[in-house]
């Protein structure tokens, strides 16, 4: 909780926690019971008017609360102070920086603390740096979080534009979003931003016929989780309450990017009877152009390298040329690479049959990780699982630049849940930049197998 109130002629905010309240202004006894990470002044009679965001402000709050029996007003006894406390510091440190010069920031321990480790401490004339390193708190330790929203995104084709439903739990909202190519090219460069943990307020303005929406998230710098970040949709100027979000950065945009890459990738030819009959220039143009100003080589190693925190960022290749998605995943048969149509274009572990192209592959063991499924007898899901991608990461070496590889798919309600096939739900794309265990990146160049026969934007 937030009292602000009036002392002599400077006016204070007290960073004082409590179960029913964010902040309380106690001049007009006003309760703000907002989840979002912010503090803000909206009445000019108590001082300067400010809004300050400081993402995980409130996961920092409900790690208190969820702690504390406020009836008997106890907090467990295996409850962390030293370390809540060193959190709560450094986010005041944050708040008390961007405050306007008439106010100053007081920070004091809740009731229910009998540590004894702080007492109250004025952000503008204490020590807090010594405070904080007298705190018996290890450097460099992390808390845990308890908070954190999965962001779901279902698209939907609305004649040109693309409908994008966001749900957060019960609550849920629609961006439209044009599908062209300055509407995707501005979206990559926004999600681009995020992965990159730009500093200032990552946006996008998405225009429709009658509205222009602004996604926002902040990236949060603060008690060492730079991995989260707060999520928010804003219409013309009017914040959705709603839609506030505290999100890994990550599986935010591994939710937004592979929905909408599904979307523009997948089953596009049900759109046209005439498909059939464009020559590969063509159906670039007409179908393919969005999804390649939308595909990025930056984002698709973010969401896919599992040690991606540890290596290079790869360089961002400019233009893409991709006129063949392709999916990998396990149907009766030896049914195993699957085109834009949803039809199977592989014959067992051989070739693979494109559109205007025939490409001959060589993947040992591909064949009897299909006879796994075919028996049905596996018990280990998830090994079976990353014995495929093992597979396709193989698979995408001989693929030519202008065929994108996917391979099964999540669910977008539980982003790091690996689950069997389902024709609803995003593909796991399967990168071309790859790095070797320094953390070099491997050449892009694809594995020629011979004989092998294509015809790449040839007519």
């Amino acid at each position: 909780m937030f009292v602000i109130s009036r002392m002599k002629k400077k006016r204070y905010i007290r960073l004082y926690q409590d179960i029913d309240s964010t902040y309380l202004i106690s001049g007009d006894k006003y309760d703000y019971n907002s989840p979002a990470d912010e503090i803000c002044n909206a009445d000019p009679s108590n001082g300067s008017m400010f809004c300050i965001v400081v993402p995980g402000l409130y996961e920092w709050h409900n790690r208190f609360v969820a702690a504390t029996d406020f009836a008997d007003t106890k907090t467990r006894d295996d409850f962390n102070w030293a370390l809540w406390h060193r959190d709560g510091l450094l986010f005041a440190k944050e708040i008390q920086r961007q405050l306007p010069r008439d106010f100053t920031l007081i920070y004091d321990h809740p009731f229910e603390d009998k540590s004894g480790l702080i007492d109250e401490v004025n952000m503008e004339t204490d020590d807090v740096d010594s405070i904080i390193s007298e705190l018996p708190v290890s450097p460099g330790t992390a808390s845990g979080t308890v908070r954190k929203d999965n962001v779901a995104c279902n698209i939907e084709r609305n004649g040109d534009f693309l409908d994008a439903r966001l749900s957060i739990g019960r609550f849920s909202t629609t961006v439209r979003f044009r599908e062209s190519v300055t509407g995707m090219r501005f979206l990559r460069a926004w999600m681009e931003r995020i992965v990159k943990g730009d500093n200032d307020c990552s946006n996008v303005f998405v225009t429709s016929p009658d509205v222009a929406v602004e996604l926002i998230l902040f990236p949060q710098h603060v008690c060492g989780h730079s991995e989260m970040g707060q999520f928010w949709v804003r219409e013309e100027g009017n914040i959705l309450p709603e839609f506030y979000a505290y999100v890994n950065k990550r599986e935010f945009v591994r939710t937004l990017y592979l929905s909408f890459m599904t979307k523009l990738g997948f089953y596009i030819y049900r759109r046209d009877d005439g498909a059939e009959e464009l020559s590969p220039s063509e159906k670039f143009e007409k179908y393919y152009r969005p999804y390649n100003e939308l595909k990025s080589d930056i984002i698709e190693w973010f969401i896919t390298d599992e040690l991606y925190f540890k290596k290079k960022m790869p360089l961002d290749e400019g233009a893409h040329c991709v006129t063949e998605p392709l999916v990998m995943y396990n149907d009766y048969g030896h049914a195993i690479i699957w085109n834009a149509r949803d039809a199977c274009c592989n014959h067992e572990d051989e070739c693979i049959c494109c559109d205007h192209q025939v490409i001959n592959i060589n993947v040992p063991g591909l064949l009897d990780w299909t006879g796994e499924y075919d028996s049905e007898t596996i018990e280990d899901f998830e090994g079976f699982w990353n014995d495929g991608w093992i597979l396709a990461k193989k698979l995408r070496r001989q693929l030519p630049p202008n065929v994108d590889l996917y391979y099964m798919s999540f669910d977008t309600s539980n982003p790091l849940e690996k689950i069997d096939y389902a024709c609803r739900y995003p593909k796991i794309i399967v990168p071309l930049t790859e790095f070797d265990e320094a953390g070099e990146q491997l050449s892009k160049v694809y594995e020629k197998t011979e004989p092998i026969r294509f015809a790449f934007l040839k007519e």
